[in-house]
């Protein structure tokens, strides 16, 4: 009976903390869908509640890698962890954690109406410019005067949650193990083969529950992580064009920029495109010139039909080219692979349904050997057999 005594008052003392930042989270989440309803206006109220719902796995995944170490130390089974004084100082240092992540969701709120999106390489490119960081800091000097009183002012109403006032608790080798076990399992998102990421938000097809679904700190830590900061230095935009060799634009500062008008001249037929992986040029006998006959179907089709040579290759894994196929966005340097992007991007399976198309995706890929299943459905897939 003791030992249980000692395992329930553990798990309510990290159960309070989670608590408290995925009520952060969800405020911050409910606020941008708000404060921004012109971008959720695909949303009903259903919709609504499952991304609630649905963004409690990452606020959850989020908060157990942020709390994962001072709860360690919390909790371990030591006769020092349960005084109070190492109480105070851990849930001190917890609390230090909630004010930083306030302060950065802030900033992804407002950033938020800028790029439609939430921060990720952003942050990169902050931690590298200290000269930028240092001059918001004197432009905004009387908010950051505000922050810290409240920081202050609210600091023993959250020890007073937190860490209730007795002078020593028992810990456990079983509650430690056991609230161990949860945090491992609950901060990569479930009991699945891949940790949980920011494809998993996308793959209901909708670009803005997406962003709904998510949170900046999960984008943000996992864009960091999965990316490499590259500076590159600034060109001339002439250089570039006469690379490119595009046809003029008719908006010279877009000059990218290009509107497809849709012909209905021709009767819709179906769509059939066959990704082949590993597949090189040179065992293709129309493109290579050889004779080893090993792709008479490709070789076939390209004597017959209309055949792009003008191309390179994207990468050299299978969700690279993968990712290219179906969003036309590769993976340059620099640049996560699509299990990690978090932007607003065009894919074939939602040009596809916007054309009254009903879309299957088909492959002999295991489901989850590279999230194959989620990236058809970020795609806009209808349906998946795989």
């Amino acid at each position: 009976m003791n030992q249980l005594k000692k395992i329930k008052f553990v798990f309510q003392e990290v159960l309070r903390l989670f608590l408290i930042f995925v009520l952060v989270f969800q405020i911050f989440r409910i606020a941008i869908y708000y404060s921004y309803r012109d971008l959720f206006n695909n949303l009903d109220f259903l919709k609504l509640t499952e991304s609630l719902f649905l963004g409690l796995r990452f606020d959850l995944s989020s908060t157990s890698i942020l709390l994962f170490i001072p709860i360690v130390l919390l909790i371990f089974p030591l006769r020092i962890t349960g005084h109070l004084f190492f109480r105070r100082f851990v849930a001190s240092v917890i609390y230090l954690e909630l004010v930083a992540m306030i302060i950065f969701l802030t900033s992804d709120y407002m950033y938020f109406s800028f790029v439609k999106r939430h921060i990720t390489n952003e942050l990169l490119f902050l931690l590298n410019d200290s000269e930028y960081l240092m001059t918001e800091v004197s432009v905004k000097l009387l908010p950051i005067i505000f922050l810290i009183v409240l920081t202050i002012v609210f600091y023993p109403l959250f020890l007073k949650v937190t860490c209730p006032k007795k002078p020593e608790v028992q810990r456990s080798i079983l509650s430690f193990v056991l609230i161990l076990l949860v945090l491992i399992v609950v901060g990569r998102g479930g009991f699945q083969r891949k940790p949980i990421a920011v494809i998993d938000a996308y793959q209901y097809g909708s670009a803005s529950q997406g962003h709904l679904i998510l949170n900046g700190i999960f984008t943000a830590s996992h864009f960091s992580i999965s990316s490499k900061f590259i500076e590159r230095t600034a060109g001339e935009e002439k250089l570039y064009l006469d690379t490119l060799d595009l046809p003029v634009s008719t908006t010279p500062d877009y000059p990218l920029e290009r509107t497809n008008v849709q012909s209905g001249m021709s009767p819709k037929k179906n769509v059939v495109m066959i990704m082949i992986e590993s597949l090189s040029s040179k065992y293709i006998d129309y493109l290579s010139g050889q004779n080893y006959g090993v792709t008479p179907n490709i070789d076939r089709f390209a004597r017959n039909g209309l055949v792009f040579e003008n191309f390179f290759a994207n990468g050299q894994r299978s969700v690279d080219g993968a990712q290219s196929i179906l969003t036309g966005i590769p993976p340059l340097p620099g640049m996560p692979d699509i299990t990690a992007l978090s932007v607003n991007y065009s894919s074939l399976g939602q040009l596809a349904s916007d054309n009254h198309y009903r879309t299957i995706f088909l492959t002999t890929t295991l489901r989850e050997s590279f999230s194959m299943d989620l990236i058809a459905g970020a795609a806009g897939f209808d349906d998946y057999h795989g």
